[in-house]
């Protein structure tokens, strides 16, 4: 008992301190709730969902006659800037074949800093690996040689090398849409951010593990997560990211969300360049 009055006596003398630190506490708490929510929005509204990477280029390739061009390296480039063999004569942009050592290959358009070049079927006859002529296919005139359009390099986003090309849902085909929610987020259109039993089941598997190796999270956290947050793995930061989570649904649509999602979803490398959203996957 005389334990039981000295703690309420303690309470009652500092109740008065107890009172302001809790009111502080709330203040705070409510500060913090609306200085993450004017962020995200800010950063959600102006992010780089429709933003593209830098891209670069190397120089038009030429070829002329008296060049020295093996096919064996000729031939992927021609692969890499979006040409593909064809089995016939050429008969449309894009296409390309080798008949007894010979290039068929119908040029694409492409603007170059100085002249636009236009689609035309040309032939280019070799030597071995010297490049002998270059003439028009349709008429055999000569000409003085020819240059296959810009590789590009690299893409350069934020001062990383990732490649993306912004799509709209709409023009995202259902299938995907349906395997990637499937996939990564089935009761996507169920919840409000966060995942209840996700997070009580990786919380208990974390603990057991004395680790954070499981995440729980839903589309919406992996969405926050490559949008305002760190790799990071700690409590608090797994905190901000389902609170920022429970806002982003609290302001957008489900299928804003989905779009920026789809939009941000890391799908492999293309060598050292990230491929990044559906749309350039």
């Amino acid at each position: 008992m005389a334990k039981r009055s000295r703690f309420k006596d303690f309470l009652w003398r500092h109740s008065a301190g107890i009172a302001f630190l809790v009111m502080v506490a709330f203040v705070g708490l409510i500060g913090f709730v609306g200085y993450t929510y004017a962020v995200i929005t800010k950063k959600f509204d102006s992010s780089r969902r429709w933003d593209v990477p830098s891209r670069i280029y190397s120089d038009a390739t030429p070829i002329v006659p008296g060049m020295t061009f093996a096919r064996a390296l000729l031939e992927p480039k021609l692969n890499h800037v979006g040409y593909h063999e064809a089995r016939t004569q050429v008969a449309n942009p894009g296409e390309y074949r080798y008949v007894n050592g010979d290039l068929e290959i119908y040029l694409q358009n492409f603007e170059y800093p100085d002249i636009e070049f236009r689609a035309l079927p040309i032939v280019v006859t070799f030597d071995g690996t010297t490049v002998r002529t270059v003439k028009r296919l349709d008429d055999g005139a000569s000409l003085r040689g020819i240059r296959i359009e810009p590789e590009l390099i690299t893409s350069i986003y934020n001062n990383e090398m990732e490649d993306r090309l912004p799509v709209a849902l709409n023009l995202v085909p259902q299938v995907v849409i349906d395997a990637i929610i499937a996939t990564e987020d089935r009761n996507f259109y169920h919840h409000e951010g966060i995942s209840i039993r996700g997070v009580l089941r990786a919380a208990w598997i974390d603990l057991r593990h004395k680790s954070l190796n499981v995440g729980g999270s839903t589309l919406t956290q992996q969405l926050v997560k490559n949008l305002f947050l760190n790799p990071e793995r700690s409590w608090r930061r797994k905190g901000v990211e389902a609170l920022m989570a429970v806002l982003l649904e609290a302001r957008y649509s489900k299928n804003e969300i989905l779009e920026a999602y789809l939009n941000e979803i890391y799908l492999g490398q293309n060598g050292a360049v990230q491929i990044i959203g559906v749309e350039q996957a």
